[in-house]
């Protein structure tokens, strides 16, 4: 597996991944990132700023595309925004920089996230125009602080498996995404999780390493779920204090089967059937065969054989785990992967997917328009039956501050529309740029984003 570096070793000034070097010597850049951390947690209504310098260390002229993707884990995408400045140009796409040789340009992404859980992956490429090869990937990521799950992506692949969260979102459980590809984790990176699933992929070495045991074993102490999946996981960990007091679990072969059937009755195993072949990841070659350590119990079988496909643990209501001898991605995108991370979920904490009442905070909403906003327009907002505290209806800024109430009174049910315009409340023009706008009624609140232009 890869060789784990911490952020100190990744630097102060971290260069972006060449994806191709410059097949010409005259013509290559530098990307030069001004930070320590690119996976970072963030509260609503405020965004991540990463500072970086892009740099011309060629000896001609060049031009370069600068662009940017954004995927969210959870919620949809207008729980999320972003954007991509060079220099005094600011876009939520590409941009072009044209620079002399040894010239350089600023260049930030922002990042940030509205009022619901779940977590966001912010992709910069940049691209020389006479150089096609000469490419720099940065990859971002932003969590949102009330987000109770964390899946642990340490498989060495450099995005997240869409097998994974596919079964993931199917669970309907607000998650976010830390790939280790990206940002190593460290002590204190976990402490805003209940609960966490990491996979490990193929990888048979380093999958957990001696410091992130001892760190999972301080959070499951401290009262952390985990389920851990992987295909040679315990080829790894097998005969550890961890694997062994931790998750109830050593390795004890290689499997001989690639069927799997659940135990009947368990909460994690119950009803579940499925085949390791025809996955939507990679080919799956191995698995694990698990045996039984001091309090595990056996939740999955590999069928027609005596051998433990997976194992779960509780550590005297402290803590709970849940084992598993092969990779998620092993099995084929559909009910079957959502199901079972749904039940071990389920056993974590008997959440599973979303209230199955209708929460009056998802049905107080407010849309603006026009948006973007360059002089005055509405705010259409829907109140709800139920809703008999005065509507509040507030302006802040894109670092959380507030700039001015909009409205506050009582609103009967049904749709409202509230003026809006650019400006704050000492009357001078909002400058350009995002904004957001909540709206609440006594404990409930919601929200949105709105960009002001000139």
């Amino acid at each position: 597996m890869h060789a784990k570096l911490g952020r100190a070793a990744m630097g102060v000034a971290f260069i972006g991944l060449v994806v191709a070097a410059s097949a010409h010597a005259e013509y290559s850049h530098e990307l030069v990132f001004h930070g320590e951390d690119r996976i970072v947690k963030v509260e609503s209504f405020t965004e991540q700023v990463f500072d970086h310098d892009l740099y011309n260390t060629g000896d001609q002229t060049d031009t370069y595309t600068l662009s940017i993707t954004n995927e969210y884990f959870a919620g949809d995408f207008m729980d999320w925004f972003w954007s991509l400045c060079a220099g005094e140009a600011c876009v939520l796409d590409s941009v072009e920089v044209t620079l002399g040789a040894a010239e350089s340009e600023s260049v930030s992404v922002h990042i940030g996230a509205m009022d619901v859980p779940g977590g966001s992956r912010t992709t910069l490429k940049v691209r020389s125009h006479n150089d096609p090869s000469d490419v720099t990937i940065q990859r971002y990521m932003v969590i949102h602080t009330e987000t109770g799950l964390l899946l642990i992506d340490d498989d060495n692949d450099a995005r997240t498996d869409l097998c994974v969260t596919a079964a993931m979102e199917s669970t309907g459980v607000a998650y976010g995404v830390w790939e280790t590809f990206v940002q190593e984790l460290e002590d204190g990176d976990l402490d805003f999780y209940d609960k966490a699933v990491w996979i490990t992929g193929s990888e048979s070495a380093s999958t957990l390493t001696a410091s992130d045991q001892t760190m999972l074993s301080g959070r499951l102490d401290e009262g952390l779920s985990l389920l851990v999946a992987g295909e040679n996981l315990f080829d790894d960990i097998g005969g550890s204090t961890f694997a062994n007091d931790y998750l109830g679990a050593d390795r004890a072969a290689d499997a001989t089967s690639t069927d799997v059937v659940g135990v009947g009755g368990d909460p994690v195993g119950d009803g579940l059937a499925f085949s390791l072949v025809g996955g939507c990841g990679d080919d799956q070659t191995t698995h694990d065969a698990l045996s039984v350590v001091g309090d595990g119990i056996v939740a999955l079988d590999y069928d027609g054989v005596s051998e433990n496909a997976g194992i779960r643990q509780n550590g005297n209501d402290i803590y709970r785990t849940v084992s598993l001898g092969f990779d998620l991605s092993a099995l084929a995108i559909g009910d079957v992967p959502g199901q079972l991370l749904s039940q071990a979920i389920a056993w974590f904490d008997g959440t599973i997917g979303v209230p199955g009442v209708e929460d009056l905070a998802l049905l107080l909403r407010g849309s603006a328009f026009p948006n973007p906003l360059r002089a005055s327009g509405h705010l259409l907002l829907t109140v709800p039956e139920g809703i008999s505290d005065d509507i509040r209806i507030d302006l802040y800024d894109a670092t959380g501050r507030k700039i001015t109430r909009l409205f506050e009174g009582y609103l009967p049910e049904g749709q409202h529309e509230i003026s809006l315009d650019s400006r704050n409340i000492h009357g001078r023009a909002l400058a350009p740029g995002m904004y957001f706008y909540r709206v609440g009624a006594g404990q409930i609140s919601s929200g949105g984003k709105l960009t002001v232009v000139r």
